[in-house]
């Protein structure tokens, strides 16, 4: 997995909700 490519999509769904990250990366669900 590319890293800057969770931090990037964490930044996101940071806004939109941290549900969807999880979602899509359970085994990432980290708070930040």
């Amino acid at each position: 997995m590319a890293f800057s490519f969770l931090a990037r999509e964490m930044g996101r769904t940071l806004v939109c909700g941290h549900r969807g990250y999880s979602l899509h990366y359970p085994e990432n669900t980290l708070p930040g």
